[in-house]
Order: C-alpha cells, then sequence, then structure tokens
C-alpha cells in the first residue's frame, strides 16, 4: 500500500503499487458496521491514473526491453533461480526467442524452444476461447443458467442461477481452492466425476473461501473448471480444440505417459529443491494439468488475432465483456488486464508448485510476451 486514494463511511480506495507491473492499483474495501465488525474486500484493479506526486516510469524502447528480457532471466538461470524459455513479438514477427536452464536435472537436460511447460491457469484462455466459439454457434447462451447444460449439476440453487458468463467473469460463487479433492492421485483422477461429488458433499458458501453468485470476482479453479464442461452434451469442442497432436506440442496427458519434450517441475530451492509431481493440478481440467511450448502460445494468439478462431465481435465480447456486481462495478470476463501506460492486454497467466508462466499481448502496441517455467512462480 502506498496511500489512501478516497475514504468514506461506505468505501475506502487505497493505492498500491505492484513492482512486478511497474505500475499503480487501486484496492477497494467496505469497511465494517461496527470497530468489531470485518472489513470487506470488494476487489481491485490496475490504472492509468497515478498518486499526486508520484512519477510515471519512463518509455521503454523495444530494442532495449528486447535486451534487458534477456538480461534478467539468464542473470537467474546462472544462480539455478530460474528456468524456462521466453519468447517476445511485435505484430505477429518474433523479436526474440531463448530457453534457459534445465528440463530434467537428473538427466541434465536442457530447456529448449520446444521443450513443453505445465502451464497451470493459463489454460482458462483455451477455454475462454472454446466456449466463444459455441456462443457463436448458438450453441450456448452466455446468459443462460449452467444448469440448462449441467443437467446432472448437484447444487440446484447455484444451477439455476449462475450463468455461463459468471463463470467467464468468476462471479459464479464456487470454491477458489480444490482442497478438499487435493489429495486425489493426479494419475487416475477423473475430474468432472470428483468435483460432483466434491460439491454434493461440501456445496459452496460453507467453510471454503467463496464469492456469491454477482457479488464481487475471486479467481475460482472450481469456476474454470466447470466452464470447460457446459456444451459437453451439444458438442464436442473442448480444450482438444487446441491441441492437435499432429500440428501443436499441447495437450494434457497426465504424468504416467512419458513425453520426452515435456519438462519436470521442480519446486522449492537451494538443497530443498524436488520434483513437484505430487503437487501437480488435476489432469483434465480447464484450470491446469495441461502443457505447452512459446511456440504454441504465440500461434495461439496469432490464430485469435486474426479471427481464426473467434470472429472479430465475439473476440471483442471476451476482451471487454463481463458482469456487472451487485456493487455495480463490471466484473470483466477473465481474459487480460489493464496496466498503466501500456493499456489493455489480453491473455492469462498461470501458475503452482513447479510450474509458472504468463501470455500478454498488449493491444495497442501489438507485442506479445510469452514465459513458460518449470519451477515456482516465486522464481520468475
Amino acid at each position: 500500500m502506498c496511500g489512501v486514494k478516497s475514504a468514506n463511511r461506505d468505501a475506502v480506495e487505497l493505492w498500491v503499487f505492484d513492482p512486478n507491473m511497474d505500475g499503480y492499483g487501486i484496492w477497494r474495501f467496505k469497511p465494517g458496521a461496527t470497530e468489531a465488525a470485518k472489513t470487506e474486500f470488494r476487489g481491485g484493479s490496475f490504472t492509468d491514473e497515478i498518486p499526486p506526486g508520484a512519477v510515471r516510469p519512463p518509455r521503454i524502447p523495444l530494442p532495449r526491453l528486447i535486451a534487458e528480457v534477456d538480461e534478467l532471466p539468464t542473470s537467474r538461470a546462472a544462480r539455478d533461480q530460474f528456468s524456462g524459455a521466453i519468447l517476445l513479438a511485435q505484430n505477429g514477427r518474433v523479436r526474440f526467442q531463448k530457453a534457459y536452464g534445465l528440463a530434467d536435472r537428473a538427466l541434465h537436460k536442457s530447456n529448449t524452444l520446444e521443450t513443453q511447460f505445465r502451464f497451470g491457469s493459463m489454460g482458462k484462455m483455451f477455454t475462454a476461447v472454446a466456449i466463444m466459439q459455441l456462443i457463436e454457434r448458438s450453441k450456448i447462451d452466455l446468459q443462460a443458467p449452467i444448469g440448462r447444460y449441467l443437467k446432472d449439476y448437484p447444487n440446484q440453487d447455484i444451477a439455476t442461477k449462475v450463468t455461463v458468463a459468471n463463470l467467464l467473469s468468476h462471479t459464479g460463487g464456487q470454491a477458489i481452492f480444490l482442497a478438499p479433492i487435493s489429495s486425489v492421485p493426479r494419475r487416475r483422477c477423473a475430474p468432472r466425476r470428483t468435483m460432483s461429488t466434491f460439491l454434493a458433499s461440501d456445496p459452496p458458501y460453507s467453510r471454503l473461501e467463496v464469492a456469491k453468485p454477482t457479488a464481487t470476482m475471486a479467481s475460482s479453479s472450481l469456476d474454470a473448471s466447470w466452464k470447460r464442461y457446459p456444451g459437453s452434451r451439444t458438442t464436442t469442442i473442448s480444450n482438444g480444440t487446441f491441441s492437435n497432436p499432429r500440428a501443436w506440442s499441447t495437450g494434457n496427458r497426465p504424468e504416467s505417459k512419458t513425453l520426452p519434450r515435456r519438462a519436470v517441475g521442480y519446486t522449492g530451492s537451494g538443497t530443498g529443491l524436488k520434483s513437484a509431481e505430487d503437487t501437480l493440478p488435476l489432469n483434465g481440467t480447464a484450470a491446469g494439468g495441461g502443457y505447452s511450448t512459446v511456440g504454441d502460445f504465440n500461434r495461439f494468439m496469432a490464430g485469435l488475432l486474426s479471427h481464426r478462431l473467434l470472429r472479430r465481435e465475439t473476440l471483442q465480447k471476451l476482451v471487454a465483456g463481463g458482469v456487472k456486481t451487485s456493487s455495480g462495478e463490471l466484473a470483466r470476463f477473465d481474459f487480460g488486464e489493464t496496466v498503466p501506460d501500456a493499456g489493455r492486454w489480453i491473455g492469462h497467466a498461470g501458475g503452482a508448485p513447479g510450474m509458472a508462466g504468463t501470455l500478454q499481448h498488449f493491444l495497442n502496441s501489438g507485442v506479445t510476451l510469452i514465459i513458460l517455467a518449470n519451477r515456482d512462480p516465486t522464481n520468475v
């Protein structure tokens, strides 16, 4: 926190500075009615505004940016603090790409540009685009309750009130983390059946941290996982749309399948560094369990921008659309953010023990940045 932007009895806005984004954001809170009452976090967002007296950081020319993109990971890789691959493109032209560190420490195998990295929540992009493809084909209605497509959904209150748009904007009220089923063996998990059982026995709004429908926005792995399934009874489109083995290096095969180009994920640091296999996201869900290369993600973004994956108006709906919350704010669909000076970017980040990554395409400059790593998010 770096200061108070505004404050009254009903709302407090705080300035925050994120050194990773090199910019400012505004975090909003609702004070409790009494001193003993709990303060409620109402969300936050990055902004082009800056606090009074602050100075905007200077713009970096692209040639210097390319040099600096290489400098930091090279230095961190030399200290065994980073391993992965980076690609930077502008207007479809690759300007920089390089791999760092080891894909398999036991075999002393180096990462390459063809290494397949686990990407965690970056898979939510594929799910969102697949859902929008179904909307284009009139297979799904954004405003329809999810019970229309998930006839066996165990919580009827959710099934009749939460819409597909809620899932795309993470305002569906589902659990933020899959902690109750985190011990399910990754090698043999059947995600949909497992989640159905979990939701039937431990529904939302109980002991888990949740966001009630349309009340606020909270990134939810269950929201993202369920939104993979609405069209499952009306079409075959799924994450497989973007993982044709003949053309792509992207997929979600489990660790029981040996893939010679897939990196081993490592968690921890120093002498405590170890394989993260036991903590991998559940295989097959839209909130994790997939792997890809920096080149595939670049081709995916090129397919979006050329409107081969989505029509222009549909992509605009995904980028600019959202759900109005009870406080009157727009909870955008989960497909990017706005950062100071650089403007709107589209894409998504992902992270879990032993994996980290991000894809950001900046609409104003045409710059695309892709980072994939087989280390913890704190090492990226």
